[in-house]
């Protein structure tokens, strides 16, 4: 088998030349992923921060007062590893930067030759590793754990009050169902549209008794909604289905059979108007009343 041809000289400069935009782009997205995870930590950091959910471990008492979720043994372990990914990343992107400048101004010939082989070892590094965990960071603080949510009442039931935990976030959604009307309405408005999507509420239902969460609402409701509110009307379908039902099957809502719209219309405001009327009465203060015949107690008290 013959030898291979030697390469022509200007291939091998435009392979140097290659590699070299590869490393320039390598760098781009190892910065890029530092970039990322340090805004998710530094946002989420500023939430743990603020948002009270919780007791102390120690706590055994129900009227200790809550404390701020980073206050949780837990939740700082996992801030901690997620602070080390992404400043560890920030501290080998900025020491990549620093050889690039040693390589083209340090004086001696020795330090310029150490500055490019460590800039060829460290490359595929700071490429890589940021990349892999300073998103991983960004999952460590999504999963808060059990002791960010927090246990709320939100109506009495048949059997007693009905408690779960939840947890609630502030997010961005994203998506081109989202963006869609978002762009068109900014562009309608003011002829552009800056990017930014609206914050959301998010909440989580992770009850005692499983070992994930198990429902989750989006909201539009303002930033400041105590999450007492957000969990009531998360959980106020109970209450529409009930009225429903009463609508239709005590109050006579199915039993138009017009054909007519005014009809319709007219047996539609009766009904409501009805329905109004005893939601009124069933929320007003009881009112104390003689005892008729048929409800008084055919039992002799004790006392008589």
């Amino acid at each position: 088998m013959p030898p291979p041809h030697p390469q022509p000289l200007h291939h091998l400069r435009h392979r140097r030349r290659l590699f070299h935009m590869m490393n320039e782009a390598r760098i781009g997205l190892g910065l890029g992923a530092t970039a990322l995870g340090y805004t998710g930590y530094l946002h989420e950091l500023d939430y743990a921060r603020t948002r009270s959910q919780g007791r102390p471990l120690m706590a055994r008492a129900a009227t200790t007062p809550q404390i701020p979720i980073v206050g949780h043994p837990g939740v700082r372990h996992m801030f901690l590893a997620q602070k080390s990914y992404v400043e560890g990343a920030l501290a080998l992107i900025l020491y990549r930067g620093r050889l690039l400048d040693d390589e083209r101004t340090a004086p001696t010939a020795d330090e310029r030759a150490r500055a490019r082989l460590l800039l060829d070892i460290l490359t595929p590094i700071a490429k890589s590793r940021p990349c892999q965990w300073c998103l991983e960071a960004n999952n460590l603080a999504a999963g808060l754990g059990q002791a960010a949510f927090a246990p709320l009442t939100w109506r009495n039931g048949s059997r007693g009050e009905l408690r779960s935990r939840f947890a609630a976030v502030r997010i961005r959604p994203a998506g081109k169902a989202v963006e869609r009307p978002i762009r068109a309405a900014a562009s309608a408005e003011q002829g552009w549209w800056n990017g930014v999507l609206p914050d959301y509420w998010l909440l989580i239902e992770w009850p005692a008794d499983a070992d994930a969460p198990t429902d989750y609402w989006l909201s539009n409701l303002p930033a400041d909604t105590p999450v007492a509110d957000l969990v009531r009307l998360a959980k106020v379908r109970w209450r529409i289905e009930h009225d429903y039902r009463e609508l239709k099957h005590g109050l006579g809502l199915d039993h138009f059979e017009g054909r007519s719209w005014l009809g319709w219309h007219h047996h539609v405001t009766l009904v409501t108007a009805a329905h109004a009327f005893l939601t009124e009465q069933r929320l007003a203060p009881k009112v104390p009343a003689p005892v008729s015949p048929s409800t008084k107690s055919s039992t002799p008290s004790r006392t008589s």
